[in-house]
Parts: structure tokens; C-alpha cells; sequence
């Protein structure tokens, strides 16, 4: 709930301020700093929450470790950028911050499949693209045999513009 928070907090900010949403751009913003401040919290408590060992926190199994290292990364920076003036940097952040939501993908056998299955298809774009490449290369040439004579100037040589 708190990405989704996160999310339409930072979509509706996008908007900027004016005289007409002065209210709206106040709440938006005291949104953004609460739940900026639970995820500092929840970053530190689940530091802690390995006791002698923090290391493990940046090492946990099942892809956890890597989300931790992520959301320590973004706390981190997000506390060094605290003090900047136009704020862009920390909207990026917070947007980076929504990727967490992909973590969803492994909990959801649905989505599996259907990123697999575009991960597969992505494996086979590379090769459509090679023939499509071969084809225009092929209508290239056939246009410079063709057209060379009559209009040397585009059809002159392969690397004419």
C-alpha cells in the first residue's frame, strides 16, 4: 500500500504548484515526507532487525538481499539530497523507489509466465530485426542498380543519403 501511496504521490506532485492547488500541493507534500520517513524507518529496523550479523541484510536469500541493498541505496541518497532546493533529484528517487513493486512478479505465477513469455519473445526480436536489415539492404541495392544512372546524386552509391 505504501508504493501505491508513493506512486500517485509522485504522479500528482509531476503537476507543480499554483495559486489554484496551493492546498493540494501542501498535502501532496506532507504525503511524500511521511511516507519518505517510513521507509527510512523500515530501512533501519530491518537493518537491525539482523542483530550481530547486518551483514545478512544485504545478502538475505531469495532475492531479498538485493531489494535491501536497493531501498538502503535510495534511503541513503534520499537523506544526502535532502537539503536540495529544486527537489527533481528526490522525485526521481521516489520514483525509482516504485520499482520495488516488480518484487510482486515473483509472487504472482501469472505474471511469471507472462514475463517469461516476453523475455522469449525478445530472444526472437533480435533475429527479426537481423532480417528486416537484410531486406532493406537488399531494396538498397536493387535501388542504386536501378536508379543510379537517372539520379546519380541519391541513388549514386549504398551510402548515399
Amino acid at each position: 500500500m505504501l508504493f501505491i501511496t508513493v506512486a500517485v504521490t509522485t504522479g500528482l506532485s509531476l503537476n507543480g504548484e499554483d495559486a489554484n492547488n496551493l492546498s493540494l500541493a501542501k498535502g501532496i507534500r506532507h504525503i511524500t515526507n511521511i511516507t519518505f520517513y517510513v521507509f527510512i524507518v523500515e530501512a533501519v529496523l530491518k537493518f537491525v532487525s539482523f542483530g550481530v550479523k547486518p551483514h545478512h541484510f544485504f545478502i538475505a536469500p531469495h532475492g531479498e538481499g538485493a531489494f535491501n541493498s536497493f531501498d538502503m541505496l535510495l534511503v541513503v541518497m534520499s537523506l544526502a539530497l535532502i537539503g536540495e532546493k529544486s527537489g527533481g533529484s528526490i522525485k526521481i528517487l521516489r520514483l525509482i523507489r516504485i520499482v520495488r513493486l516488480l518484487s510482486i512478479i515473483k509472487n504472482v505465477p501469472e505474471l511469471k509466465v507472462i514475463v517469461g513469455g516476453l523475455i522469449a519473445g525478445l530472444k526472437s526480436v533480435v533475429y527479426i530485426v537481423l532480417l528486416l536489415v537484410l531486406v532493406i539492404y537488399l531494396f538498397v541495392l536493387l535501388g542504386v542498380m536501378t536508379f543510379a544512372e537517372n539520379d546519380p546524386a541519391n541513388f549514386g552509391t549504398v551510402g548515399a543519403k
